[in-house]
């Protein structure tokens, strides 16, 4: 494949290589001290790429099956068969974060003269996963270390149960693998073995950790003797010189039960993408990349884990592995455009489920790891918050647009009701009172305004009644929308450039929501979509209708901005925009009938609007205005996709 080479800041000097081809460009870094540890969440499985700093080289750290921890650091290297020392690696290990959401460790060999590369593979119906291994031109004398150390097992991100505590290793040789328990840990085993076609031994040693402990008033360290694992591998060769081998581990509540959820993650493979991913051409190659890579590292967050039995969407990778309600909203926008429905469906009935009885969600809920086993932890300390309330409405509205279920609505509308209604009185008492935190005051405009949707359909589709304050909430949209009109500023081109550069140079094209975290999360990757669809391109979903109204004329007005695959309910549009030329270009499915209300800053009521379907003549709709300068165009519904062309001089003649 062609590279195009660009060097970029991050952090320290690290190069960076962004693969030229669309849609599958990818990232590679060039790793360093300087190498920010980067989380990573694939399905059951968490890890980080990191750079060893005592040894240096890239590793894999703190390998996670939600919530078991069960090492260290991974290091992957070749060596010479009876080497006592590695040997140097001749050129610097790097690490790929593929346009695919595949993560690769790139890994300098000296003996093939080229790098050992090691994929990490969730497995979605298995509590386990696999490193894939392959390198080319692999000479017959040498063999692949794997060196686990610690072989430490422990309660992911908490640490409160196992870490530094020596586990138990069993090594069996006749199944080809290792067993770890811990004392402290009850009813969790994990195995870690060779997978199908990969030869070796696997031998177990003893190395030393250091535990910071609370003494009192002060921190202390204290070294603790734990295990290590080592297994050294002669990998198959294919006919073309490519060395292969493949690690496999899993969890389970006995050897039998993990040994088993091993094989079955080494038995799946990665399944195809469902359908393609929308993509963007801007001016700013950063900002189509960013775009490109958060759905892409989205996609196998997905099916991250199921808690308590339902799929949910995380908070993030490089956090602790939880799921909080207003993650859920952000995370949202980004499942929906990957055709994942249930996994927002499911995050809102995870909250539903354990929240009280008025709907009031919990503010997160994870699974944790101790003595007696596995088990669900629902926070409800600091429940209730603006944030966590208006992220539930919001989440159930995007369930609902997504699946058209009248059932759905008429069991929970009175419930999201309720909850909005109890900050309408909370703020009713002094709306300017809102200015203090716009944030949250934002998020519960939009919560309401989903809300009123939502009503509005279940009267007008479904024959639900309107509920008894149903002007009220109405009116106190339009109190919250003033209360808040001096903070809504209109979105600035190069600050949206500046985050995408910045999230390239920090993140790997992954950024968190918080500086001393580094992993995509749900809540910066849905900022980062809602500033460019919402606030750059100006596409908005509605329950009846979707608006377009593009906001970067006077950016670059003779670049074609494109926005192609952007999934609607049942349909899908694209949008074609050169301010220049004063006309755009926007292609619905429309097999169902449309509302679509355009708003451009040169659209008139004398503006031409034609629509083209096939091989019929072009067809020009009637334009209704509405109050803020928009026009309405309404769609009848048809086998061909509608081709509607907006542009500022009026139509030709006869038309």
């Amino acid at each position: 494949m062609r590279r195009v080479a660009a060097l970029l800041l991050l952090g320290g000097c690290l190069p960076v290589t962004v693969a030229a081809q669309q849609p599958a460009s990818g990232i590679t870094v060039i790793a360093s001290p300087s190498f920010r540890p980067t989380g990573v969440l694939l399905p059951h499985l968490q890890f980080y790429v990191a750079v060893d700093t005592a040894a240096g080289g890239l590793v894999l750290a703190n390998l996670t099956v939600n919530p078991v921890t069960f090492t260290g650091t991974i290091r992957v290297e070749g060596a010479r068969a009876g080497a006592r020392e590695p040997e140097p690696g001749g050129f610097a290990d790097s690490v790929r974060f593929g346009g695919d959401g595949q993560v690769a460790l790139l890994v300098a060999d000296a003996g093939s003269h080229a790098p050992i590369v090691v994929e990490p593979h969730g497995a979605r119906n298995a509590a386990g996963g696999r490193l894939s291994i392959t390198a080319p031109n692999w000479p017959f004398s040498r063999v692949l270390v794997i060196t686990i150390d610690p072989a430490d097992l422990f309660e992911h991100y908490w640490r409160a149960a196992g870490y530094g505590v020596r586990d138990r290793i069993r090594v069996d040789d006749r199944r080809g693998m290792a067993f770890l328990t811990d004392t402290t840990v009850g009813g969790t085993v994990v195995a870690i073995g060779m997978g199908s076609g990969t030869r070796g031994v696997l031998r177990a040693d003893i190395t030393t950790v250091l535990v910071t402990q609370r003494l009192g008033e002060e921190l202390g360290r204290d070294r603790r003797t734990v295990g290590k694992l080592v297994l050294v591998i002669d990998p198959a060769r294919d006919p073309a010189g490519t060395a292969h081998a493949e690690i496999m581990f899993g969890v389970g509540a006995s050897e039998d039960e993990a040994a088993q959820a091993a094989q079955a993650a080494s038995a799946e493979r990665d399944a195809a993408p469902a359908g393609a991913m929308p993509r963007l051409a801007t001016p700013s190659r950063d900002v189509d990349l960013v775009f490109g890579q958060l759905l892409a590292a989205t996609r196998p967050m997905l099916d991250w884990d199921r808690l308590a039995g339902a799929r949910s969407l995380p908070a993030g990778s490089g956090d602790a592995l939880v799921a909080r309600p207003a993650d859920g909203w952000r995370g949202a926008a980004l499942a929906l455009q990957l055709g994942d429905a249930d996994a927002v469906c499911g995050h809102y009935r995870l909250f539903r489920r354990y929240g009280t009885a008025g709907g009031t969600p919990p503010h997160g809920v994870a699974l944790r790891l101790g003595a007696r086993g596995r088990s669900l932890a629902i926070d409800s300390a600091s429940a209730g918050t603006v944030d966590e309330e208006a992220g539930q409405i919001l989440t159930g509205y995007a369930c609902y647009r997504a699946t058209r279920d009248s059932a759905w609505l008429a069991g929970e509308l009175p419930v999201l009701r309720g909850i909005a209604q109890r900050h309408v009185d909370v703020f009713s008492q002094d709306w300017s009172a809102v200015r203090g935190d716009v944030r949250a005051g934002l998020l519960l405009l939009e919560a309401l305004q989903r809300l009123v949707e939502m009503e509005d359909e279940a009267a007008a589709r479904w024959g639900f009644p309107a509920a008894p304050d149903r002007g009220a909430m109405g009116g106190a949209v339009e109190q919250l929308r003033a209360a808040l009109a001096s903070s809504r500023a209109a979105p600035r081109w190069d600050a949206l450039s500046d985050a995408a550069t910045s999230a390239l140079r920090s993140g790997y094209g992954r950024p968190a929501d918080q500086p001393d975290t580094n992993g995509l999360t749900m809540a910066a990757a849905g900022a980062f979509f809602d500033r460019v669809i919402g606030g750059l391109f100006g596409v908005t979903e509605h329950l009846d209708g979707v608006d377009v109204a593009p906001r970067m004329d006077g950016v670059a007005d003779d670049f074609t901005w494109r926005l192609e695959g952007w999934r609607l309910a049942g349909d899908s549009l694209a949008l074609s925009y050169r301010p220049a030329d004063r006309s755009a270009t926007i292609r619905l499915g429309a097999l169902r009938q449309q509302r679509l209300t355009l708003r451009f800053p040169w659209l008139t009521p004398q503006s031409c609007v034609a629509v083209r379907r096939g091989t019929a003549p072009d067809e020009h709709p009637a334009l209704v205005l509405v109050a803020d300068g928009g026009v309405l165009v309404d769609l009848r519904a048809f086998f061909d996709p509608a081709e509607v062309t907006v542009s500022a001089a009026p139509c030709a003649q006869g038309r």
